[in-house]
């Protein structure tokens, strides 16, 4: 028996390890986390080198200034890559927080939409990590996103 399945006894999360957990509702936030922990370790083990939660993401962060490092530190410890304004075209994803800053400017929701580059909620990014199934995309996408991309459509 190697040290890491004697740890994977005890590991937060596991669900081979129910003694760990037996404690906490299995709908509770808690047990959400501590199963996304557990999935990403064992995700993140059987990948190469490198690879991360974010990994193959392109994102440009809109967020304002005051939350945008944070962000942008999250993503680049997923493995994902942060773009700049000027290569907006190249994002996968605008990150957003539609309390914190203009919608329209720099680059207006109607230029992300041509170009199929979503406008998702900072939220986004914890459901992401968090849930058993990640969310798409275009599903999260903001409301102003989605109504622009109907407009375009009609």
């Amino acid at each position: 028996m190697t040290v890491l399945s004697i740890e994977e006894q005890f590991e937060w999360g596991n669900p081979d390890s129910s003694a760990v957990l037996s404690h906490i509702k299995q709908d509770n936030h808690i047990a959400l986390l501590a199963k996304a922990v557990h999935r990403w370790r064992v995700k993140l083990s059987r990948a190469p080198v490198g690879v991360g939660a974010f990994s193959g993401m392109r994102v440009l962060v809109n967020v304002g200034k005051d939350r945008g490092d944070q962000f942008k530190r999250l993503i680049l410890a997923g493995g994902g890559q942060v773009v700049s304004l000027s290569d907006w075209q190249t994002a996968t994803m605008c990150l957003v927080d539609p309390s914190k800053v203009s919608l329209d400017k720099p680059i207006s929701l109607a230029s992300f939409a041509t170009h199929n580059i979503p406008c998702v909620p900072t939220l986004f990014l914890n459901d992401y990590l968090v849930m058993d199934t990640p969310p798409s995309m275009s599903e999260s996408a903001i409301p102003q996103y989605k109504e622009v991309c109907r407009q375009l459509k009609s």
